[in-house]
């Protein structure tokens, strides 16, 4: 069995196993401890920390997937890697500076004003999310996926569910809850950091390295294409946010939620996929790199293709079993737009 069978394995239960986590934590805990508008604020958060990440990443992720490989010795890869380290920073510094003069106008924009503390735990989030995203793909460069998508899918997601059961029993509030939910981020990028050193150690010096013109490049034009994916993703919660109530934004984060079930087979084959591209193409290996699209994309739309159908044949029952409350059931359609959409993404 080949590396990218047995990482696309494991990173699909892994994935699985946090699926069922969050499915846990979306339509059971979250709909009925915190209730619509305090799961739509939830939700707000997080989605405009998203919105900010890629900008804030300036590509360099994808940087370090594409370029990590066209390195042949040892020290120029431990100093492109200690390169990308520090330039997330060029962007994260102003930003949290531009955030705190208009702490005022960003906290007005929704539909129901922000608390500054919730601003601040915005911007560490994003903070958190940016870097993990790094050491993340300091790992897949060295084809090794599965502890990242432990930490993102299932670790996470143990983590708030503890911190849901204690705001049902009454020990957290909401506002600890929000902070209890952002040292969640903090941990998640911590270990992330500890497994990618462990796996290659960074220089404190390091030189720029000859392409650095095209790095800096590709970086622009990532930041591009990530962040218009980003806001697809996460703008309309946004949008919701700010002109409607709340509620409305947890309403179709539950929607949204069981519509991501068709893209669980293509995120857990990506994350393998994604660095053994960026390797053929380094090593110009066209006809391989072809291949692997086509046997990828194959396999994906059929699986997609199969869940999809089970959603769209029991998604009017599902609402029937009255797991979570009956006002959730306005999402329906949305449901199905959007599990259509992702099956076409596969």
């Amino acid at each position: 069995m080949g590396i990218i069978a047995k990482q696309t394995i494991k990173n699909t239960a892994t994935i699985y196993v946090g699926f069922a986590i969050g499915t846990l934590n979306t339509l059971i805990l979250y709909t009925n401890i915190l209730g619509t508008s305090n799961y739509g604020l939830v939700q707000y958060i997080l989605a405009t920390a998203n919105i900010l990440m890629p900008f804030m990443t300036i590509g360099v992720g994808q940087a370090i997937v594409r370029f990590y490989p066209s390195y042949s010795s040892k020290r120029d890869r431990v100093d492109f890697l200690s390169l990308m380290l520090w330039t997330p920073l060029l962007i994260i510094v102003p930003v949290g500076v531009a955030g705190w003069y208009f702490r005022d106008f960003l906290s007005n924009w929704s539909s129901e004003p922000l608390e500054e503390y919730q601003l601040y735990i915005i911007y560490v989030v994003s903070f958190c999310m940016v870097y993990f995203e790094v050491f993340f793909a300091w790992a897949k460069v060295h084809l090794k996926s599965v502890f990242g998508s432990f930490l993102k899918e299932v670790l996470l997601r143990i983590l708030v569910t503890f911190y849901l059961i204690d705001v049902w029993v009454g020990s957290l509030t909401l506002e600890q809850f929000l902070w209890g939910l952002m040292s969640v981020y903090l941990v998640q990028m911590l270990l992330m950091m500890a497994y990618a050193f462990y796996l290659q150690r960074p220089r404190l010096k390091f030189h720029l390295p000859k392409n650095f013109r095209d790095i800096f490049e590709y970086a622009l034009f990532i930041v591009l294409a990530a962040s218009a994916a980003s806001l697809m993703l996460y703008v309309d919660k946004v949008q919701i946010g700010h002109f409607e109530v709340m509620k409305n934004v947890a309403i179709y984060t539950v929607a949204i939620f069981m519509a991501t079930l068709v893209r669980i087979p293509f995120r857990a084959m990506d994350a393998i996929v994604q660095p053994l591209t960026a390797q053929l193409i380094n090593e110009k290996k066209m006809q391989e790199l072809s291949d692997l699209y086509k046997k990828s994309s194959l396999n994906l739309i059929v699986v997609g293709g199969l869940i999809f159908l089970l959603i769209v044949l029991n998604i009017k029952e599902f609402y029937k079993l009255e797991i979570i409350p009956e006002e959730y059931a306005q999402g329906l359609w949305a449901v199905l737009f959007i599990a259509f959409a992702r099956l076409i993404d596969n």
